[in-house]
């Protein structure tokens, strides 16, 4: 697996974290329009894709 310097995580994080909250808010939205579940399937697992991701680069700053 390739090593990144805590810049490159630190920064990918915060994009990451721009990421999903623009994907809560979206889906907040979807819902709230009524949307189909088949609708919201899509986002809501990107959303847990870049929870995973987030707990990943927050365990490689850690170590």
């Amino acid at each position: 697996m390739t090593r990144y310097n805590q810049i490159e995580l630190k920064q990918s994080k915060t994009q990451l974290l721009s990421m999903l909250t623009k994907c809560q808010n979206a889906l907040e939205k979807m819902e709230n329009n009524g949307n189909p579940r088949s609708r919201t399937t899509l986002l809501e697992n990107r959303i847990q894709a870049l929870k995973v991701a987030l707990a990943v680069i927050d365990e490689q700053i850690e170590s």
